[in-house]
């Protein structure tokens, strides 16, 4: 079979494209063509799949595959660097959820403490401290403003509906994180502008990396979504 691609396609010409569109719209003017149609939409992927798809067994030729290849060369894809939140699928939800690799060696057998051991001193040497790319200066070790504590918290999380800000998946369990937009300890205590949201876990360490892109960017759906506003003042109570 041979495939004709850009102008040389008579399919790519107007007058080809006019008629084709013509057809197609009488075809799709019959009654008994739409219901067809319509039935062969309905139809669960799962009911023609492997060998029960039509498209089953074939392949692109060669010049079609080089074509895309040429085309992606270079593009950044637009899920890159975009995780599926896993918050709104604990447990049983979780499609990886009992899975394991009976067939590794080591399946069923926990680590030592001896291994466990020089698994520390590994990452510890290898990450710990100055190593590690997310290092501040030691200023996790650093206390928070006094006037952060629970019950702050409490009112921030019940402005936004204990509600992930990220991925939107409810509180479960875990009460969600309260998160420094601008990742100042002193927030409340200090002039700097006091902007917190929740976070889950997940959500919550990814704002840990690339910290210059996430304060703005967080900073901005704030003002837009409430106006600056992110907690209930102290004098109205928490449902």
């Amino acid at each position: 079979m041979t495939y004709l691609l850009g102008d040389k396609n008579p399919s790519k010409r107007p007058e080809v494209r006019a008629k084709i569109g013509e057809a197609s719209r009488e075809r799709w003017s019959d009654p008994n063509f739409r219901k067809k149609m319509s039935q062969l939409l309905s139809i669960d992927h799962a009911d023609v799949s492997g060998e029960r798809n039509p498209n089953y067994g074939k392949q692109r030729p060669p010049e079609v595959c080089e074509k895309i290849r040429a085309k992606l060369k270079g593009q950044i894809s637009p899920f890159r660097g975009i995780r599926r939140p896993t918050c709104g699928m604990p447990g049983e939800r979780n499609p990886m959820y009992g899975r394991r690799n009976e067939k590794h060696p080591c399946y069923g057998k926990p680590r030592s403490e001896e291994t466990r051991k020089k698994v520390r001193i590994t990452l510890t040497g290898r990450y710990g401290g100055e190593n590690n790319p997310n290092w501040r200066g030691g200023t996790s070790f650093e206390p928070y403003c006094q006037k952060f504590n629970n019950e702050f918290k409490e009112r921030v999380r019940e402005f936004w509906g204990r509600k992930c800000f990220l991925c939107g998946c409810q509180e479960n369990g875990e009460k969600l994180h309260v998160h420094h937009v601008n990742y100042n300890k002193n927030t409340c205590c200090d002039s700097s502008p006091p902007l917190f949201i929740v976070l889950c876990r997940s959500c919550h360490a990814r704002t840990n990396n690339q910290r210059d892109i996430w304060e703005p960017y967080l900073t901005e759906q704030i003002l837009l979504a409430t106006d600056g506003e992110c907690y209930f003042p102290k004098v109205i109570a928490c449902p």
